[in-house]
């Protein structure tokens, strides 16, 4: 018991619990809390993130500076202060250090920048006409006029370009989060009731979605390109129209070529739709745990808010061609990061990378938890749905709820262990990449060599690392590069699959992290062909749901954009809040589905203990059982026909031998 608490043995002894007859899941008083230590980390890493805040509140922390301009004296543009509330930049054709645009003031409207204004603040500098951007600043209408126009034309202006986009198309994006999840919540309603049917009307939606959207892409760019202003987004457009374009085509192909695996996938979706139809609190579960993520990330955010805000205050010399503001002072402040924070926002994205994975997996142990309980549940007398109560061997009324506070009072160490696991990873990625950024002026054979090898054993990040050092590729490189993405996708997925797999067998037997995932992965290697072909097309029908709802969604948004007067005239280009809402889809479709492959992989699972436990399943469905033993004839058919391929081609191989001896 103490090693299932510290979760430090992966070899227990099995005998005492693993083969007598599973009557049911295994009830809380018979459970333990696994994997204390990480446990306690979890606590630790949350609570820290708190202690983020008044760290950086002590520091001098003033979030308000990130999305409002301050004056020459380094006072806040607000309602306060005595010359305005919106900031601008009286010296943009001067020379200043660090920049132009690090001197501003504040007016009382944009209105005032230009000459006929007369304003005492723009006195001797530089007017021009401007427009409010972020409700904040008077940006320059033409800023090609200016000799600082590479502050607003370079990378920063089309970012600030693409904000103001998002900003006026922020309420559309909130909308279409909405939208995205009752869209996710209808797919899996209809996933319960027409699964079969579902999966063609998935593909088709699909193609109609995507066809919509490389459609608009490549009209709005070949408008684009009419325009030299816009001639840049015009090719861009045009280029994610043909890539979108290709992918449908290959889309189509790969179904052309698994058609007839398509019908095991079905079946597997049968059987889960029915357990999700037996129990729709799964259904509900996926919205509330989404605003769960998704407050997580606005906490998230506003920490790193607050310790971006801590900012150094810095002077400059203000041109004496100002003469207002040279005779109230000859300088002027400007405030810039502190540099004594980099180590906070370090730290603070490798809270966001481990709480991310905790929240993901938390969601999935609960999932499993319910699905877990609802197949090791008796029949009732029809066969069509489990007994409902709360004696042996009966699915209680409230199977998710059970689930989630048997999570939480005993599991929660197992789940932060897999998630530290995958952390651990990405940590390593980034150290590698900081070697190989500051090694690439000094790379020799034998630093190549080395570095080659850290990538391989530390799992960097291979497309990065390409990039850089894509001025000494030649062919043997390239191999390097295309082997080492081969293995590490092999190895994510490996690490991903193992620790999901261990979770659903905790929630069964609630043993340690460890223990749980060595079992599973050895209980699933014992029969490997039936989780290829079941689990591999269903993972397939999935992925096919998240593409339908993310592009149907953004098909939309993109087609009120493009033919809204409003959203015509005001956004310079829907890409990038085509963008936002196709990621924010995608979330929340992938939080939905996630509902899917909870099921499918928890029911075959189950179904595989259920078997090595009494031989014979005593819980499952006619249905599950004829479609698991097919998956197995097929799987050991491939086998037979694979082994007799190569017996022919040894046997041509003889006689041609044969025939050149002769």
């Amino acid at each position: 018991k103490n090693a299932n608490r510290i979760g430090i043995c992966c070899f227990m002894n099995e005998e005492g619990f693993k083969h007598k007859p599973l009557a049911e899941v295994v009830q809380n008083h018979d459970r333990q809390c696994t994997d204390i230590p990480c446990c306690l980390g979890l606590l630790f890493v949350f609570l820290s993130q708190f202690a983020l805040i008044g760290y950086a509140i002590n520091s001098g922390a003033r979030p308000e500076y990130l999305w409002r301009g301050y004056d020459f004296q380094g006072n806040l543009c607000n309602s306060d202060n005595a010359y305005g509330s919106m900031t601008a930049w009286p010296a943009l054709n001067r020379d200043i250090q660090p920049s132009p645009t690090s001197l501003m003031i504040c007016l009382q409207s944009c209105d005032r920048t230009t000459r006929s204004a007369n304003d005492p603040l723009m006195t001797g500098g530089d007017y021009y006409e401007s427009q409010t951007f972020l409700s904040s600043y008077c940006v320059p209408t033409n800023p090609s006029n200016f000799t600082s126009y590479s502050s607003f034309t370079t990378s920063s202006e089309q970012f600030d370009r693409a904000v103001a986009d998002v900003n006026t198309a922020k309420w559309l994006i909130f909308a279409a989060a909405f939208a995205g999840i009752v869209l996710a919540f209808i797919y899996l309603r209809l996933v319960a009731c027409i699964g079969r049917l579902l999966i063609w009307l998935t593909i088709v939606v699909v193609a109609v979605g995507g066809i919509m959207l490389s459609v608009l892409l490549l009209q709005r760019g070949a408008d684009d390109l009419k325009d030299d202003e816009s001639a840049d987004l015009g090719k861009l457009e045009i280029v994610l129209g043909v890539i979108l374009m290709i992918f449908l085509v290959m889309i189509w192909l790969s179904l052309f070529f698994i058609r007839k695996r398509i019908g095991t996938a079905v079946e597997m979706l049968d059987e889960a739709s029915r357990a999700v139809q037996d129990m729709k609190s799964t259904l509900i579960f996926p919205c509330i745990y989404s605003l769960v993520g998704l407050s997580y990330l606005v906490f998230w955010i506003f920490i790193l808010m607050y310790i971006y805000s801590v900012q150094s205050k810095k002077e400059g010399l203000i041109p004496p061609t100002l003469t207002t503001l040279y005779n109230l002072q000859p300088t002027f402040v400007y405030y810039e990061f502190d540099q004594s924070m980099k180590d906070s926002v370090v730290y603070h994205f490798l809270c966001l990378f481990y709480m991310v994975q905790v929240i993901i997996y938390f969601g999935f142990m609960v999932l499993a938890g319910t699905f877990g309980d609802w197949y090791f549940s008796e029949w009732n007398t029809e066969k069509n749905a489990k007994t409902r109560g709360y004696g042996v061997a009966e699915l209680s009324y409230s199977p998710i709820l059970e689930s989630f506070f048997r999570v939480l009072r005993f599991h929660l160490g197992s789940l932060a262990l897999g998630a530290l696991i995958i952390t651990l990873i990405r940590v390593l990625r980034a150290v590698v990449t900081y070697i190989e950024a500051k090694t690439k002026a000094a790379q020799n054979p034998f630093t190549k060599c080395l570095f080659c090898v850290a990538q391989c054993c530390l799992d960097a990040v291979v497309t990065y690392i390409e990039a850089k050092t894509k001025a000494a590729q030649n062919p043997f490189t390239k191999c390097l590069f295309c082997v080492a993405q081969c293995c590490l996708r092999c190895c994510q997925c490996i690490f991903d699959r193992i620790s999901k797999e261990g979770f659903v067998f905790t929630t069964i037997y609630g043993t340690a992290y460890c223990y749980s995932s060595y079992q599973a992965l050895k209980l699933l290697t014992s029969n490997i062909g039936r989780m290829v072909l079941v689990e591999g097309v269903a993972h397939y029908t999935e992925l096919f749901g998240r593409i339908a709802i993310a592009s149907l969604n953004t098909a939309w948004a993109v087609l009120l954009m493009y033919y809204l007067p409003y959203f015509q005239s005001n956004v310079s280009s829907f890409v990038f809040p085509a963008v936002i809402i196709f990621v924010l889809s995608w979330m929340i479709a992938s939080f939905f589905m996630m509902v899917l492959q909870v099921a499918v992989e928890t029911i075959f699972l189950c179904f595989l203990i259920d078997e090595s436990v009494h031989q014979t399943p005593r819980f499952a469905s006619h249905k599950l059982i004829a479609m698991a033993s097919m998956a197995s004839e097929a799987y050991q058919k491939m086998e037979t026909e694979t082994e007799d391929n190569l017996d022919d081609n040894d046997a041509e191989q003889q006689t041609s031998t044969k025939t050149q001896k002769v």
